[in-house]
């Protein structure tokens, strides 16, 4: 039987072969969407219901820049939900999707843009720093992840409060 983390490995590889295989097809860019949270909150229905929404703001931010981006595949599966676009011009859909990850609450999604030459871009070939730590906001946020900078209790309530904040705007 496989554990958790496992499954969860397991089906990163697998959006990673849908994101190629969409590249293949439609030879064109694909932007990848996940939650960008630890996955025990990523996996309530809770977050879900937030990552459903929260690409609505962040398709309407797209489109109000002159980024159509087209959604062709979504789902959840044991890392999270997920959604995957394919749009006409990478670096302008990664741009953008930088813009909107740098907001309050897109800092809890990732959106991963890969060109139809099968390249990631990457913040830094925009000279963009790396994102920083949902919990202090300070740090690169893979050097607390890595240097286990917080309890995971912190990194939960931070991100559930951003969701909880969020949905109250909403309302």
């Amino acid at each position: 039987m496989k554990s958790e983390i496992q499954m969860a490995l397991d089906a990163r590889e697998e959006r990673w072969n849908q994101k190629q295989a969409l590249i293949g097809k439609h030879r064109m860019p694909v932007i990848s969407v996940t939650l960008r949270m630890p996955r025990s909150v990523r996996m309530t229905e809770e977050a879900c219901a937030f990552f459903e929404s929260i690409q609505a703001d962040f398709i309407s931010h797209m489109n109000a820049n002159r980024c159509f981006p087209l959604r062709v595949l979504s789902g959840k599966n044991a890392d999270g939900p997920y959604c995957m676009y394919i749009c006409d011009d990478a670096s302008k859909a990664k741009r953008l999707s930088i813009a909107f990850e740098d907001t309050r609450f897109g800092s809890l999604i990732d959106a991963d843009v890969t060109d139809a030459a099968f390249y990631e871009l990457s913040r830094t070939d925009f000279g963009k720093e790396s994102r920083t730590c949902i919990v202090c906001g300070k740090e690169d946020a893979r050097v607390c992840i890595r240097l286990q900078s917080h309890l995971a209790e912190d990194t939960n309530s931070a991100c559930l409060e951003l969701i909880h904040q969020y949905i109250k705007g909403r309302k």
